[in-house]
């Protein structure tokens, strides 16, 4: 989840220290109100919501409204009426976080689909040729390849492991999941 947030996060502080090279540290706080406050693809909601059981009022919303129609947080009688509101708040928090449970459920079956729409039906036998994707701490630049080969499988360990050569220099690549194969076609 942090390193989702990072990725998030990283693109709009770049921007900002992009603008402001020396202040962009100051507008850290916009930048965690706008993730806070902008609805979560998986969830469904908030991530205000989903803790505090309610949106963040914004300065936006008191121009389209009229501030004095909003109803105070708290009931003014405190002493019996904060129970109440406690009450009504741990329910809708729990409402909240099942809501966001059951769609980060279907989220996951989504992407869980998307996935095995592209690798489902892959195997591959001992002797074929294969393409080997290269780990990103191998590579140095963007232009650098991303697949290393032709290789060849010199032993099928399960249907989604096998012993690989590179056929340049006989070099083992050692055990590697299907994941990183890609089939190679030759010209």
């Amino acid at each position: 989840m942090t390193e989702r947030m990072n990725r998030n996060l990283k693109p709009m502080i770049a921007q900002y220290a992009q603008e402001n090279a020396h202040s962009w540290d100051r507008h850290l706080s916009k930048l965690a109100l706008s993730i806070r406050t902008s609805i979560n693809e998986t969830t469904g909601d908030t991530p205000a919501y989903l803790n505090f059981g309610r949106d963040p009022k914004l300065p936006l919303d008191l121009l389209i409204t009229n501030p004095g129609t909003y109803e105070p947080l708290l009931p003014t009688s405190i002493s019996t009426e904060v129970d109440t509101y406690k009450q009504y708040l741990r329910k809708d928090l729990l409402t909240a976080h099942r809501i966001a449970q059951e769609h980060n459920e279907v989220r996951k079956m989504q992407q869980k689909n998307k996935y095995d729409q592209h690798s489902s039906n892959r195997s591959f036998k001992e002797g074929q040729l294969v393409w080997v994707s290269m780990p990103s701490v191998l590579k140095h630049g963007k232009l650098d390849p991303l697949y290393q080969g032709p290789c060849r499988i010199v032993q099928v360990l399960s249907p989604s492991s096998f012993i690989i050569h590179r056929l340049a220099d006989g070099v083992s690549l050692g055990a590697t999941n299907i994941d990183r194969l890609k089939l190679f076609y030759s010209p």
